[in-house]
């Protein structure tokens, strides 16, 4: 089955249920989800060639989703854009693949920086009302070749410019088959979507995979202020939310009474998922079943899951491989480790991405042999669950020890007045490496940077206490909200 041909049996299937809330609050069904698709599809048709590639931005989520539908079922490249991280990254990123259009349905975001990108590629601005002119076709025989149809999705890097990762159809099908297996959802789910649908995990694991099982899906495009949000989610009856630890963290320390007994399941991802706060929000929603997800742009982007009845127990914990998946771990020679020996995981099956957009230096270090090396340094315990340790290149080497950042925040995040924490090596001639450390105390709590030292050394190797410690009000995060080590000093 292609990917079109999922979400069309699913446009039939479902016909009266609710699809797609728009932002005036009236919701399309998925009859009336797909008229529209298909009446946007037909007049993008004599504009638009097969395998063309088309970059997709709106300033609401709602106004991008219909577009990316349409030009799903015309088998096109897609590149989503993202209005909220600003023109500067859209206008990049117009300039590093040099899209045939640029299609913004309201044109209300076509900046001159915009203007001038696309001019500069060689690529056609559209809008809805430069198209009114053209007749109405039929929607045209989807092609079976996936090699042209694919989507070029950013990754969140913290430095240098962003890599647009190639996800064919095939890829993102393959993903949404094997959520199928740990993450039932159906017509009765009302999912919220807070994040942009240029992120895998958003287009994959929400919007797609949402709509291929029917269930309705509302946007929320406001600025992330947890009372708000816990407030929307409770009076639009939400049911499903997928989110960072981080965001959800946020809603569970609010003091507002939200009990939100109709949200079902909550998927966490992006970050790493401290025992603390996975206590904190399971015993303040004790109702809700969390999953604990892991995986990257390039495989589409789930790997591994860890179940609910496993969230709170198993710290440090991403579960087991999807089914389609294969695992390896090795050491710095390339070599299978044994269990219990922390290494670099690779992964290999039907998601991994093709190749970075025209850059085949960085493809070739992450892509070999259809292996995916993902950069993250796990171990597997006898019970055949991962536990991660940290980013391979997070890891700090101090006088020769491999000391991962991840060991130090556990414990400092063990302590009532630490809210955030953040470990990081900066370059000393001496020892190869400093450990710094960057803690953000609850509001109103005092801590000291001797406090932090102390707890260090209670419960701390020598080796791994801190040379420098800071106490500050925000950890630097990048516009996927993931924290930023390399960038703080």
């Amino acid at each position: 089955m292609q990917l079109w041909d999922a979400l069309e049996n699913s446009f039939e299937e479902n016909g009266d249920y609710p699809a797609l809330t728009h932002p005036n609050g009236k919701c399309l069904s998925y009859h009336e989800l797909f008229r529209e698709v298909r009446r946007l599809a037909n007049k993008l048709h004599p504009i638009i060639p097969i395998g063309s590639r088309v970059a997709v931005l709106d300033v609401h989520p709602f106004d991008e989703a219909i577009p990316i539908l349409s030009l799903i079922a015309l088998n096109t490249a897609i590149i989503p854009l993202a209005y909220k991280y600003g023109g500067q990254r859209c206008a990049q990123i117009i300039q590093h693949t040099k899209p045939h259009f640029l299609f913004s349905p309201t044109g209300e975001c076509i900046t001159p920086e915009l203007i001038e990108a696309c001019e500069s590629a060689g690529t056609l601005i559209l809008t809805l009302s430069s198209i009114e002119s053209f007749p109405p076709l039929q929607i045209p025989e989807v092609s079976k070749d996936n090699n042209q149809a694919f989507f070029v999705m950013y990754t969140s890097g913290s430095t240098g410019k962003p890599k647009g990762a190639i996800l064919t159809y095939h890829n993102i099908l393959a993903n949404i088959e094997d959520i199928k297996t740990y993450f039932e959802i159906s017509n009765d789910d009302h999912i919220i979507i807070n994040r942009s649908l240029s992120h895998a995990s958003v287009m994959t694991g929400e919007f797609l995979y949402g709509l291929i099982c029917g269930a309705r899906i509302t946007f929320y495009n406001e600025a992330f202020i947890p009372r708000r949000l816990l407030s929307f989610m409770e009076s639009n009856h939400i049911t499903i939310l997928c989110t960072t630890p981080t965001i959800f963290y946020q809603l569970a320390l609010d003091k507002a009474e939200y009990r939100m007994l109709q949200l079902k399941k909550v998927a966490l991802m992006g970050e790493y998922l401290h025992k603390q706060v996975a206590l904190k929000i399971s015993q303040r929603f004790p109702h809700i079943k969390f999953y604990m997800l892991y995986g990257q742009t390039e495989a589409s982007p789930r790997i591994t899951y860890l179940a609910p009845q496993y969230f709170a127990d198993k710290e440090g914990c991403i579960g087991k491989p999807l089914p389609s998946i294969s695992i390896q771990i090795i050491d710095e020679r390339g070599n299978p480790l044994s269990t219990g020996e922390t290494g670099e995981l690779i992964v290999k099956g039907p998601n991994i991405f093709v190749s970075y957009w025209e850059a085949p230096e960085l493809t070739s270090a992450k892509l070999k042999d259809g292996w995916l090396y993902t950069g993250d340094m796990v171990s597997q315990g006898e019970d055949g669950f991962l536990y991660i340790a940290g980013r391979k290149d997070d890891m700090i080497i101090r006088a020769g020890m491999n000391i991962y950042p991840k060991e130090i925040e556990d414990v400092l995040l063990e302590d009532e007045r630490i809210k955030e924490v953040i470990v990081f090596g900066t370059t000393d001639l001496q020892y190869g490496q400093k450990i710094n450390i960057s803690v953000v105390p609850f509001g109103g709590i005092e801590i000291r940077e001797v406090d932090v030292v102390y707890i260090c050394r209670k419960k701390l190797a020598p080796y791994q206490y801190p040379d420098k410690v800071n106490v500050v009000n925000e950890i630097p995060r990048n516009m996927a909200g993931k924290t930023i080590r390399k960038q703080i000093v």
